[in-house]
C-alpha cells in the first residue's frame, strides 16, 4: 500500500491508500475511468519508481517538464498494463527536483488524461 495524493477534477487535494493492482483488460485512460499513480510527491527516501495504473496495455505516458520540454515517453512493460517511470529522463540521467506533467494516451490517440507529478530531491 502507498500513501499517494492526487487532485480531482474541481483540484481539491484529496489523500488515499492503494495497492499496485489493476485488471488486464482495463483501460482508465480510453474508458476516462480512475487513473492511479504514486508516490506523489516522490521523495529521495523511496524506491525510485512512480507507478501509473490502470492504463492498459497500448497505453503512452509522455513525461515533460513545466516549460513544455518532453523528457521521456514510456510504454507498459507489464501485462497488467501499469507503467513506471524510474524518475530518469530520455538519457538516463535522474530528473531534478520539481513538477512534472505526465501525458497519458490510450495508444490510438482517441483519449488523454494529464496527470502531474512532484519530485522531491
Amino acid at each position: 500500500s502507498v500513501y499517494a495524493y492526487a487532485r480531482d477534477a474541481a483540484f481539491n487535494q484529496r489523500s488515499t491508500n492503494w495497492t499496485f493492482t489493476t485488471a488486464r483488460s482495463s483501460n482508465a485512460a480510453a474508458s476516462g475511468g480512475e487513473v492511479r499513480w504514486g508516490p506523489n510527491p516522490y521523495r529521495s527516501s523511496y524506491q525510485p519508481i512512480v507507478r501509473i495504473l490502470p492504463v492498459g496495455l497500448n497505453a503512452v505516458v509522455s513525461i515533460y517538464t513545466v516549460a513544455g520540454d518532453k523528457l521521456r515517453t514510456i510504454r507498459p512493460i507489464t501485462l497488467e498494463g501499469s507503467i513506471d517511470w524510474d524518475l530518469n529522463d530520455g538519457d538516463g540521467l535522474p530528473v531534478p527536483a520539481g513538477l512534472y506533467i505526465m501525458v497519458l494516451n490510450n495508444g490510438d490517440g482517441s483519449a488523454r488524461r494529464i496527470l502531474h507529478q512532484v519530485v522531491i530531491r
